[in-house]
């Protein structure tokens, strides 16, 4: 059959391009006499060569791997340039991954504005994406509205059983898997830190998103623990936007308690450093839930590593690449809690830290 053959051309384009091996067999079968003769040597050399050429170069009798995966994120975060979307990129590159040239990363970001989170998580399935990447519960719950099929890993705070999204942690059942932080068993724990810090506190605001805590058993949680801890709370209004936690922490709000705690939530964590600002001007003590609130200035933090738990999930959307499936890999719970405390914030406000307290941080900002 030759290059110009009308056969040949046909062949081609009902199963695809076939590599010249195939075209030296029917040659070679056409010139040699069948019968006890025949080399079969010969003949098993040439198969094998034509099926090896044929799988390596993605020809019709092998299917090819895609050369690229396509892996989508939707996060309520404002920006992609985060210590988060850093930790989990340069973990894909340490599995092995290159961007733009194994991996493409599609971002769908909604700036703290849970309102466009829909559309955002819509537009990315129609791409479509090999994997989908959710950040918070929210967003991981707009996407199971969308899609039962696509894998999707993601940091949950609330229980996923409770909430919904799987039928267990052991085996979740669907097309989605984790890391779960558990958040009413870490804000029962912030305020019994903020009770050991200043012995002194009675009356706490409590601040949270509403977006986190879908069910509203957070705060719950958190006032029946309250007066084991003698403690009297108060939930303060929920900003919508960024421009409302001006008048929600403002001075004479603050100032009619003893102490804040702050909830976890993207327009919280992406307005940290104004938060941080506003309780210092009501000069009240005040507890965060991720260390990146000491860090901005924040008097204590208690809550999961945030980074650390996205670079677990690129290990997860790693294992789903390679054929992991998401019904299979069990729910994980975070493993790693900082509780930071930043002494030069606790001088500001007069406060003494007691030894033992001290001891049991894992940093202490001097």
């Amino acid at each position: 059959m030759s290059a110009n053959d009308p056969k040949r051309s046909l062949f081609a384009s009902a199963v695809g391009p076939l590599p010249e091996c195939y075209f030296e067999l029917v040659r070679w079968l056409s010139s040699e006499p069948w019968g006890p003769a025949m080399r079969r040597r010969e003949f098993i050399t040439l198969i094998g060569g034509a099926a090896a050429t044929s799988a390596l170069s993605g020809g019709a009798v092998a299917q090819a791997v895609p050369s690229t995966f396509r892996i989508g994120i939707v996060s309520p975060a404002a920006s992609k340039s985060t210590l988060l979307f850093d930790t989990f990129r340069a973990r894909l590159k340490e599995l092995g991954y290159v961007e733009d040239r194994d991996i493409v990363i599609e971002f769908r970001l909604a700036a703290g504005a849970p309102e466009k989170v829909p559309a955002l998580a819509a537009d990315l399935v129609r791409q479509p994406v090999d994997v989908l990447v959710a950040d918070g519960a929210h967003v991981i719950g707009v996407l199971q509205g969308l899609t039962k099929t696509i894998p999707t890993v993601g940091i949950i705070g609330v229980d996923p059983v409770a909430a919904g999204f799987v039928s267990s942690l052991a085996r979740p059942g669907g097309n989605f898997t984790g890391v779960a932080t558990f958040a009413i068993e870490l804000h029962v724990k912030r305020l019994a830190l903020l009770k050991e810090a200043i012995p002194g506190v009675v009356r706490v605001a409590v601040l949270l998103d509403r977006s986190q805590d879908l069910q509203g058993l957070v705060f719950e949680s958190m006032e029946q623990s309250a007066p084991k801890l003698g403690l009297r709370l108060e939930r303060l209004e929920e900003p919508r936007r960024a421009e409302d936690l001006a008048g929600v922490l403002r001075r004479e709000v603050l100032t009619k308690f003893d102490g804040l705690v702050i909830g976890s939530g993207p327009l919280f964590w992406n307005n940290r450093t104004r938060i941080v600002a506003l309780a210092a001007e009501s000069g009240r003590p005040a507890i965060y839930p991720e260390r990146d609130y000491a860090d901005a200035g924040g008097l204590m933090c208690y809550g999961p590593n945030i980074p650390a738990v996205f670079r677990r999930l690129a290990e997860l959307v790693d294992h789903i690449l390679k054929g992991g499936r998401p019904a299979e890999i069990p729910i994980e719970q975070v493993s790693r809690l900082d509780f930071v405390i930043n002494l030069r914030t606790a001088r500001t406000l007069g406060i003494t830290i007691s030894p033992a307290l001290l001891a049991r941080t894992d940093e202490v900002i001097e």
